[in-house]
């Protein structure tokens, strides 16, 4: 077992040094999945990236978050028109080789049972950003291009992590998104941030954050209030709603425990209203692949343990990914 820069990872790969290799970048994928002497896996991960917005701050004395801040954003359908102005399905194949796909909604597929796939999620739909704009008041009176109200362009600030080589053209791609609806988005301290800087601003709900952009690896046992809930410190956007609390408290039913059905059902409307409610916008889900030598005999990248167990052999990439 070794760890290996992945500026070499795929030569080695290529000369036989390794027998399997795992978290190979994604953007690596086009150099080694034609390999003659590799086979690849690959699975969906318990994984989705979203963007979130600063609505508020955490109250240490009551242990409770709360929705106050003073921000255009407390409006969800603005919410909702950043979401409709992404051009996430274009960007997930132009810069990850098909490994991600827009996110309709917060389960990730890998979650058969709970994830939704009627759920359409912010599909990309400029006309409806911008219809949404004007019926929360703001047009572009001015005719420089940004919506406005009372005369106030609208104007916010996204954080980002840097230090992959496909964060810069992913944040130019979005920026100009939604400037095509009206709406300028700069970024925090007008750059790529670490991600320890990002998380600390994220954290505190900086004042100079709107939008911020992060995502969750979800557990194999799938849980939700420790990251939505009233009191969940890690709800980083401190969206506070009622009826979010009372689906939030069928995900925990012990009606759940005898019929799963019943827990599946709870997932389907709880996510629901996270989708109108926007105080986040799913982005990606992420599909992970793993070469492995063909002189490996048997191999698999299931998450579940059953089938892990089991002599299943080597399982393909899916023929969609190719």
């Amino acid at each position: 077992v070794e760890v290996v820069n992945s500026q070499t990872i795929v030569s080695a790969l290529k000369a036989g040094k390794y027998d399997i290799a795992y978290q190979i970048p994604t953007d690596l994928y086009k150099t080694f999945k034609d390999l003659d002497n590799l086979q690849v896996l690959g699975r969906q991960e318990l994984y989705y990236s979203y963007m979130g917005f600063n609505l508020g701050h955490m109250d240490n004395k009551t242990g409770e978050n709360v929705m106050d801040r003073d921000t255009p954003l407390q409006d969800k359908r603005i919410r909702q028109a950043i979401g409709y102005a992404m051009n996430i399905d274009e960007i997930a194949q132009a810069f990850y080789n098909g490994l991600r796909t827009r996110a309709n909604g917060i389960v990730p597929p890998a979650f058969t049972k709970y994830y939704d796939e009627s759920l359409v999620g912010y599909n990309y739909n400029p006309e409806k950003a911008k219809q949404l704009l004007k019926e929360a008041g703001y047009e572009d009176t001015n005719g420089d291009g940004i919506v406005d109200k009372d005369g106030k362009n609208l104007t916010l600030r996204w954080a980002m992590a840097g230090g992959s080589d496909t964060a810069e053209p992913i944040t130019k791609a979005l920026i100009q998104n939604w400037k095509e609806v009206g709406i300028e988005v700069k970024l925090t301290n007008d750059r790529l941030l670490d991600g320890n800087v990002l998380f600390d601003k994220i954290r505190s709900n900086s004042d100079d954050v709107d939008i911020f952009g992060a995502a969750w690896q979800v557990g194999t046992a799938i849980e939700m209030r420790n990251t939505y809930g009233k009191n969940a410190a890690l709800n980083f956007s401190r969206f506070v709603n009622d009826k979010n609390e009372e689906l939030l408290n069928a995900l925990d039913d012990i009606r759940g425990l005898t019929d799963s059905s019943f827990r599946a059902d709870a997932f389907k409307a709880w996510q629901k209203n996270i989708i109108e409610e926007a105080p986040i916008i799913p982005f990606m889900f992420k599909y992970s692949t793993s070469p492995v030598n063909k002189s490996v005999k048997s191999s698999n990248v299931y998450i579940a343990t059953a089938k892990s167990q089991s002599p299943m052999g080597v399982v393909d990439v899916p023929e969609a990914v190719k």
